[in-house]
């Protein structure tokens, strides 16, 4: 499994970006969504492009939320998820890619475990907010790109 982490301060527009991802997937990308549940905003859900499942996982602000969240979706091919920057320890570290928690990842064919991705947000203006939000929608898409 391939982790994108969408890490950025309470009320920097995280859930919103999720729920653009979501809209751009289903339409743009014509996934088919095998799963979705809601909270409130917060949502989580698995959707099917090109014969891929990316897990998304919005709720970002209590700890043992996000690590329950890899836990449950392992067995998708990527998860984007949310974390808020506020938590002593990331799920990926300074250093690009590198995952804090341990997944063993099974050595198929030699194949390296995925690079994982962290994607930094910040809080904006309302003014900049939708352009900045669908900025950010871009570069997970691109990430994306690169695994389906």
């Amino acid at each position: 499994m391939k982790l994108i982490l969408l890490q950025g301060p309470s009320n920097c527009g995280k859930t919103e970006t999720f729920i653009k991802l979501r809209e751009r997937l289903l339409n743009d990308y014509h996934g088919e969504e095998l799963c979705h549940s809601e909270n409130k905003r917060d949502f989580e859900s698995v959707i099917k492009c090109n014969g891929k499942q990316i897990g998304l996982f919005s709720m970002g602000d209590l700890k043992w939320w996000i690590n329950w969240a890899v836990v449950k979706y392992a067995g998708v091919d990527v998860l984007v998820i949310a974390e808020s920057n506020h938590f002593a320890d990331s799920l990926l570290n300074e250093e690009e890619g590198e995952f804090n928690l341990e997944l063993y990842y099974p050595n198929h064919k030699n194949e390296q475990p995925p690079c994982h991705k962290r994607i930094p947000m910040e809080k904006v203006s309302t003014d900049e907010r939708d352009n900045y939000e669908e900025a950010k929608v871009t570069e997970i898409l691109d990430e994306l790109k690169k695994s389906i």
